[in-house]
C-alpha cells in the first residue's frame, strides 16, 4: 500500500492516459496493484479520488508560476521572462498537466468546471495584471485568454505530444534551446 499522495499521482496518471468516463475504481485499483476496497476507503467515490489528485498534481506544478506571478516587486518585463521560462520548464517536466487540460477541455462537465474555477481563472486574473502593466509600460496591450491559448496549445502542447514533437525537433536543437525560441516568440507576444 501506497501513502495518499503517492496513490492519487498513480491516480493522476490513469486519469491523464484513459480519461475519467473509461476508468473505473475498481480499474484504477488493480492498475496501481492494490485492493479494490483500498480507493473507496480511502478517497470515496471517483469524482472525489480526480478532485484530490487533480488538485494535487496541478496544484504542484502550478506553484512556480503563481510565485512568478505573485512577483509584483519585479519589474513587469522580467517578471513575464520568468513566467513563460518557468512555464516551459514545468510543462516539460509535467507533460501530463496539459493532457489532463486537453482531454478535459473538449467536453462541459463538473470536471471542467472544477479546472477552470479552480486553476485557469485565477491564472488568467493574475495573468491579466501582469499584461496590464506590461502595457502600461509601453507594450502594446495583449489579451490574456490569446496569450494563454499560445502558452497551452503551443509550449504545452509541444511537450505533451512528445512523439509528435521529436519527429519536428531537429538534432542540433535542444531542449534549452527550444525553451529559448519559445520564450523569445512569447515575449514579443506580450510585448508587441
Amino acid at each position: 500500500m501506497g501513502d495518499d499522495d503517492t496513490l492519487l499521482a498513480q491516480a493522476f496518471d490513469i486519469f491523464t492516459q484513459w480519461g475519467y468516463e473509461a476508468t473505473s475504481l475498481r480499474d484504477m485499483a488493480r492498475r496501481m496493484g492494490v485492493s479494490h476496497n483500498l480507493l473507496p476507503l480511502r478517497f470515496g467515490t471517483k469524482a472525489e479520488m480526480w478532485k484530490r489528485a487533480v488538485d494535487l498534481r496541478v496544484g504542484q506544478s502550478s506553484a512556480a508560476s503563481f510565485a512568478v506571478l505573485a512577483q509584483v516587486d519585479l519589474p513587469p518585463q522580467e517578471r513575464i521572462v520568468k513566467l513563460i521560462r518557468t512555464y516551459c520548464d514545468t510543462a516539460a517536466a509535467h507533460p501530463e498537466v496539459t493532457r489532463l487540460f486537453a482531454i478535459e477541455g473538449i467536453h462541459e462537465s463538473w470536471r471542467l468546471d472544477h479546472l477552470v474555477g479552480t486553476f485557469v481563472e485565477p491564472f488568467r486574473r493574475e495573468l491579466e495584471a501582469l499584461l496590464q502593466a506590461l502595457a502600461r509600460d509601453g507594450s502594446k496591450p495583449v489579451s490574456a485568454i490569446a496569450f494563454m491559448s499560445l502558452l497551452v496549445n503551443g509550449v504545452g502542447t509541444y511537450y505533451a505530444a512528445r512523439p509528435l514533437a521529436e519527429r519536428l525537433d531537429t538534432p542540433a536543437e535542444g531542449q534549452e534551446n527550444i525553451r529559448d525560441r519559445f520564450v523569445a516568440v512569447l515575449v514579443k507576444a506580450a510585448t508587441g
